[in-house]
């Protein structure tokens, strides 16, 4: 209580019971766990942390049945537990030893709970100085396996809900008295929260949830420093010797009787075992004062990974274009989701949440800048910094070309339309030429049918005073039509719809012979000669 209100105990009427009970509770912290199971305790936790409800309801589906209910198809269920402890040989055993030195040990992956829970709890004092725990797992698992490394080793719930969300955009409902239910986002840990919060290497995944490589440093137990890892079991699409060309390389001097037997680390649990393995005295020592040096294996393999897919973004970009629509005509043949431009989107999302978190860990407890072998730490520093500097060159490389690519389809499709519009005035222009000519004749022949009747009813003579009007009015139509335009051409100005002017003007001249008119305009023709 001391500790947040000062020297001198306050009286409980000073303050609100939410901050008297708050920092009674936190500085009274039990030694050891008092609930039986981790299921428990979230349940007593749900009702005062409404943010690990998701962990909670979630954390049982995990274990699904080996069967689909509907499709009989077996879910691929996968989860293995590693350990690897560093040690520090005794000079009284180990005479050979001066300085002590320090190997790592590891154990076989173990799969059952059972199994776990006995690993956990075997540890070799006082030789042991560190330890590494890593959970590999698959979407679906034994929720046992998990269970009991979190309860083991009093694991933050949010850390969990971090690793396991679908999203970073949930929300949780949480009740206030005066704004009723609300839902509350889970905002990004700040750099000032790194004493606490989780290394997040998320690695984006087309159809499901992005793969996250998260590592923790929880509560010391036992008295050792332990780091946990989470792996969520990634699709290798690239060559794993690859990631250890560092230290496999193919090289004459390698015994001919051992050249038989090397075998390439299968996935990224092996390379980072591999890896760890093989660390020097120096360096294995400087890894308990300074767990970055742990997590630098994963984080140059997840380095590795991310420029070799910006690669392949990068060739798709080259063969395909920026393509933000999945079209039956398009030459892509790949799923939606894949596409350059959503493809970039999330992989470029998830780099630059990843370099922060990596970034934001460059202190305590990871890095202690008054530890032994500080030359060590900051070489590794170093190394990670560049790595992520040139991951994110490659990325903006991308980034440019798929600009280059917007800016140049965005010109093609202006100059597509641009062709459109000239050919839709052109075809305008031909429908005004022909109108010039065929709607004076149209006029005419309508004007022929208006009074057919009363032309049958009297003696109509020979057609060549109908056809000599007709000719005449289509003459001097087109006539009063070019003269126009050639004239606006002459004054420079603007070329309007001329030819539509002519036409109305012909047709007013033309409507007093329309209805009974007719018969008197008939009969001054036939008194005139021509």
């Amino acid at each position: 209580m001391q500790r947040f209100l000062g020297t001198e105990r306050p009286v409980k009427d000073k303050y609100p019971d939410s901050v008297v009970n708050s920092c009674a509770a936190f500085d009274n912290l039990a030694d050891d766990s008092p609930y039986k199971s981790y299921d428990e305790y979230l349940c007593t936790a749900n009702k005062v942390f409404p943010d690990v409800e998701w962990v909670r309801l979630k954390i049982q589906r995990f274990d699904r049945p080996d069967t689909h209910p509907a499709l009989t198809k077996p879910f691929h269920k996968y989860a293995e537990v590693y350990c690897i402890d560093i040690e520090q040989t005794d000079p009284a055993t180990d005479p050979a030893s001066q300085p002590p030195q320090y190997v790592t040990a590891a154990l076989p992956p173990v799969t059952s709970p059972k199994q776990v829970e006995r690993l956990l709890q075997d540890v070799d004092l006082p030789a042991t100085k560190m330890r590494v725990i890593i959970f590999h797992h698959a979407r679906y698992f034994d929720h046992e396996l998990l269970t009991n490394i979190v309860h083991f080793y009093d694991v933050n719930p949010r850390f969990i809900r971090d690793h396991f969300s679908q999203s970073s955009k949930e929300s949780f409902p949480r009740k206030d008295p005066l704004l009723g239910t609300f839902y509350e986002k889970y905002p990004k840990y700040l750099p000032s929260e790194s004493s606490f919060s989780p290394i997040q290497l998320k690695i984006p995944h087309p159809k499901t949830t992005p793969k996250r490589t998260t590592l923790i440093i929880p509560n010391t137990k036992l008295g050792l420093k332990t780091v946990l890892v989470f792996v969520w079991q990634v699709e290798e699409q690239f060559h794993m010797s690859t990631i250890n060309r560092d230290l496999m390389y193919p090289t004459q001097r390698v015994p001919r009787d051992r050249m038989a037997s090397i075998k390439q680390p299968q996935n990224i649990m092996e390379t980072c075992l591999f890896r760890l393995a093989s660390l020097t005295s120096d360096e294995l020592e400087a890894c308990i004062s300074h767990p970055i040096l742990i997590a630098h294996s994963f984080i140059r393999n997840y380095f590795l990974k991310m420029s070799n897919t910006i690669d392949q973004l990068d060739t798709d970009v080259d063969m395909y274009g920026v393509m933000t629509t999945n079209d039956k005509n398009d030459t892509w043949s790949r799923s939606r989701d894949r596409l350059p431009f959503l493809a970039f989107q999330a992989l470029n999302s998830a780099l630059s949440s990843s370099v922060q978190s990596i970034r934001d860990h460059f202190s305590a407890p990871w890095v202690d800048c008054n530890g032994p072998h500080t030359d060590v730490v900051n070489f590794a520093v170093e190394q990670i910094t560049k790595d992520a500097q040139r991951v994110q060159d490659m990325m903006a490389e991308v980034r440019t070309k798929i600009s280059e690519f917007s800016t140049y389809k965005a010109s093609q499709e202006s100059i597509r339309e641009a062709r459109k519009s000239v050919a839709q005035a052109e075809g305008v222009t031909h429908l005004t030429r022909l109108a010039l000519v065929y709607i004076p004749l149209t006029y005419a022949t309508s004007l022929f049918g208006i009074n057919i009747k009363e032309w049958q009813d009297d003696n109509v003579p020979s057609g060549k005073w109908f056809l000599l009007a007709s000719v005449l009015c289509t003459l001097f139509t087109i006539g009063v039509a070019v003269g126009m335009v050639k004239y606006r051409q002459l004054k420079g100005l603007t070329m309007g719809f001329t030819a539509w002017v002519a036409l109305a003007g012909i047709s007013l001249t033309f409507n007093p012979f329309k209805g009974s008119d007719w018969k008197k305009y008939w009969h001054k023709l036939r008194g005139k000669r021509f």
